[in-house]
């Protein structure tokens, strides 16, 4: 008898879900999840940030959220964070869709150079800075504040039409967006918005009701046509998917272009050289506020945090040259131009068609004209 053999195969715990004891419940499937996005390529683990599963099954996030070196491509069903205590980042996973972001996030979120078509998902309440650029959507801070319902004093927004947008009051509240926008009666909110698949679709030529996205994995030679003086916008819809057309362009020559990086020696060692800095941004959050820099020697790409203070200390005088935030603004201006640093090793880790080098303990030693 099936019941009877299934009885004497398996020792159910008193009390606890038999979908658990089989070793098939969504709380054991969210484990291996965590588990997978935490290991590398070549097998390696890395530490995963502290978590607890609610009783919704919902996850609470107690450390930074960063994955070392996945295609996530999108989060799967049973993946459903809630709060974020710290950051949130899922830079270059591939990511096509939002949905499974925290609803909370105390730290910064970013979602930068995916495959994010729009931003449905997105945490409606984000306390830090907020960076959504290098994704076919080229989003704008109109996009991010209508779809963020609240967010934190100084939040910082860093989007395709501006180096930065920042709040400058004590919070932004979903009724200021409401105001801001005249939704049409009847009309889809994501066609009305213009930032989702219903307003990015194709409505002539052979493609026509297909998203740019989806005409995009089928014929790229078609978009890669149409982005450069193909087509020739009718009305703001078409004006908004040319855009995107563009945008995935971009996107499509950067993953040719990408060359074979190599990592920078063995966890532990030093590297002290001279690079070009790629990449400079701003993060702040409950831990504080420092620089994301990407730099890269010709032969090594490297990744590594600098603290605003020690970032303060390289604004050379006089400080009336860099008006505003003179800080942000000098660590904009070293885009492109060569540093001499040295730091140590952290960890390696690859994003697709790219090797990295992590530092930590990093100085700037100078920078160079």
């Amino acid at each position: 008898m099936k019941v009877k053999y299934l009885n004497e195969k398996i020792n159910f715990q008193r009390g606890q879900d038999p979908k658990k004891s089989l070793g098939i419940g969504i709380e054991e499937s969210i484990h291996k999840w965590m588990i997978w996005v935490y290991t590398s390529k070549s097998g390696t683990p890395w530490e995963t940030p502290k978590y607890r599963i609610n009783d919704d099954l919902t996850i609470d996030l107690f450390e930074d959220f960063e994955v070392p070196d996945k295609d996530i491509g999108e989060f799967p069903d049973y993946i459903n964070f809630n709060i974020s205590h710290e950051s949130f980042n899922v830079d270059h996973t591939n990511l096509k869709s939002l949905r499974g972001c925290p609803k909370v996030v105390k730290g910064y979120f970013s979602c930068e150079g995916n495959k994010l078509i729009n931003l449905y998902g997105i945490p409606e309440n984000i306390a830090g800075d907020i960076f959504v650029r290098g994704n076919p959507g080229r989003f704008e801070v109109r996009d991010v504040l209508k779809a963020v319902a609240e967010t934190g004093a100084g939040c910082r927004i860093y989007s395709e039409d501006s180096h930065v947008w920042e709040n400058q009051s004590q919070t932004m509240r979903a009724k200021y967006v409401n105001e801001a926008i005249e939704f049409q009666r009847g009309g889809g909110v994501k066609s009305t918005m213009g930032i989702g698949h219903e307003g990015a679709r194709f409505t002539f030529g052979k493609y026509k009701g297909d998203s740019a996205y989806e005409v995009f994995e089928k014929d790229p030679q078609y978009i890669l046509w149409l982005a450069d003086g193909g087509m020739s916008p009718r009305d703001a819809k078409q004006e908004r998917l040319l855009e995107i057309i563009k945008g995935l362009k971009a996107q499509y020559y950067e993953e040719i272009e990408k060359q074979g990086w190599e990592f920078y020696g063995n966890p532990g060692e030093w590297y002290e050289g001279v690079v070009n800095v790629e990449y400079s941004k701003y993060v702040s959050g409950d831990y504080g506020a420092a620089y994301t820099i990407q730099a890269n020697d010709g032969k090594h790409k490297f990744r590594f945090y600098y603290n605003y203070n020690k970032a303060e200390k390289l604004v050379p005088p006089p400080l009336e040259e860099y008006e505003g935030n003179t800080v942000s603004n000098y660590m904009q201006m070293i885009i492109g131009r060569d540093i001499r640093i040295k730091g140590k090793v952290k960890y390696h880790k690859e994003y697709k068609g790219y090797s990295w080098t992590n530092l930590n303990y990093v100085n700037i030693i100078e920078v160079l004209d």
